[in-house]
């Protein structure tokens, strides 16, 4: 059913004005659903992740509205943030799109936190490490030579890191992240 699904909307993509209206409803209706979803999940007040963001009440009401459709990085970073969560900004196929959409899950609405997250890859058995690096592979647009030059940005998280609930927004100082290129 779940293929069907799939071949009927990669089918109805085919028209490019269709195609840009899934992409922006997506944007803006699962921004907003995202961050309600987060929000209800975390028991906070609008006003409470104002507080957390340094935002407005009356910011966050905008931002759950579905149709506001107007977010900036700087504010998903400070969500992210607030909620302990990962923000993952890509381009990528229609298709992952697509499996997004007919897969999602109250789980894929409103993730783990950090601390949710090592605790149940505690209780899964997996070495989690404190203050270890955690190593995040990133490529540079092309090197002299024409390729892709890997980067590894190398992260120190302390134990209580791990298990706060807020996290500083703002970039880390030379202290907290270690560059390398390999």
């Amino acid at each position: 059913m779940t293929s069907d699904k799939h071949a009927v909307l990669m089918e109805s993509l085919r028209d490019p004005e269709y195609r840009y209206a899934f992409l922006d409803e997506h944007i803006s209706q699962g921004l907003a659903f995202q961050i309600r979803a987060l929000r209800d999940k975390n028991e906070w007040t609008q006003q409470q992740l104002a507080d957390r963001t340094g935002q407005r009440q009356e910011a966050i009401s905008q931002l759950e509205n579905p149709d506001y459709g107007r977010y900036s990085l700087t504010t998903l970073r400070k969500l992210a943030a607030a909620f302990n969560v990962a923000l993952i900004v890509h381009f990528g196929p229609f298709s992952e799109l697509v499996d997004w959409t007919l897969n999602l899950s109250q789980q894929k609405l409103a993730p783990a936190d950090y601390a949710e997250e090592m605790q149940s890859l505690r209780w899964a058995g997996l070495s989690v490490v404190s203050g270890a690096p955690a190593p995040i592979t990133l490529f540079s647009a092309a090197d002299n030579m024409g390729g892709n030059t890997p980067v590894v940005l190398y992260s120190r998280l302390s134990e209580d890191s791990a298990n706060s609930s807020s996290a500083r927004v703002g970039k880390p100082s030379d202290r907290e992240l270690t560059l390398a290129t390999v």
